[in-house]
């Protein structure tokens, strides 16, 4: 039976339910199904990402036929640097190339690009809430993508506060609301996309209209969400997962990039009256309110 290599630097939970399952569906595209013609070892970091290099060569000595790496390019670099032999496959939000992750030919996956939207999710934000004034973002700091994301939120205007872990998420908001900031914005780190509950109720908290980059967020009660569909991107790598394993090389298949004018965009209706905000009709045309 072939073996699938599962690497994630959050944690496994309800977050990651749906896009794990699209990363299963993937793999049936192509003919493989867990349990009976291929298993899956799966290796979450829990928001710990000194974690990863052990548990990428961990997943390397098992023997595995491929890794899927879909925690974000620190996972993606972790596995590379343990092996320079076995497909890797990614889900980066920032450009695979200036990451390093395709100069060994190992390595394909799907760029989704959130570090490089930031921009573009900010000015949909200042659209939704004209009155915000100042916005901040909530980074995750010693990342590999924190100072690539700091450089985007100074080209933005934003105010840049920072959260390592869940309990540092009230001192944020706090930070931001004294900095000015009538907004907040929050990466696409994976560990934030694991205690999103947890955001989203901080947030509301503190009576700051949010933008996130992943829909979750929004079905939750943030505010609004901009950015690629995360359950498509998983089912790719699952599917080019399948292809792997049928022998194809990594380097013949193409990085998936989404393109923006692709990106979901919804509102949360009943956050944006609770907020007194009022939905601005056809100013994007990919905005849907639920």
């Amino acid at each position: 039976m072939n073996v699938i290599g599962f690497l994630n630097s959050a944690s496994d939970g309800s977050a990651f339910a749906q896009p794990v399952d699209a990363f299963r569906n993937g793999l049936k595209s192509n003919g493989f199904i867990e349990g009976q013609n291929v298993s899956v070892i799966s290796r979450w970091a829990e928001g710990d990402y000194a974690k990863l290099p052990a548990l990428a060569t961990e997943l390397v000595e098992s023997g595995v036929d491929v890794i899927a790496t879909t925690g974000g390019t620190v996972a993606a670099q972790a596995a590379l640097k343990a092996t320079k032999k076995l497909p890797v496959l990614f889900i980066s939000g920032f450009d695979p190339a200036k990451a390093g992750l395709l100069k060994f030919g190992n390595a394909s996956g799907v760029n989704v690009s959130t570090t490089e939207s930031v921009p573009e999710r900010a000015k949909a934000l200042r659209t939704l809430v004209p009155k915000a004034g100042k916005v901040a973002v909530l980074l995750r700091p010693k990342t590999f993508v924190f100072e690539r994301e700091k450089e985007q939120a100074k080209k933005a205007g934003l105010i840049v506060v920072e959260a390592k872990t869940n309990k540092d998420l009230r001192a944020a908001c706090e930070k931001a609301k004294k900095a000015g900031a009538g907004a907040l914005m929050v990466c696409a780190d994976p560990y934030f996309t694991s205690i999103h509950k947890e955001i989203v109720s901080v947030v509301r908290e503190h009576e700051l209209p949010a933008a996130f980059t992943w829909r979750q967020y929004v079905d939750e009660g943030g505010l609004m969400s901009l950015g690629p569909d995360l359950s498509q991107a998983y089912f790719q790598i699952g599917a080019y997962a399948g292809l792997i394993l049928k022998g194809i090389k990594p380097d013949a298949l193409r990085v998936q990039t989404p393109r923006s004018d692709n990106f979901e965009f919804v509102v949360n209706g009943g956050t944006a009256k609770a907020l007194n905000i009022e939905i601005p009709r056809g100013f994007d045309r990919r905005m849907i309110v639920i």
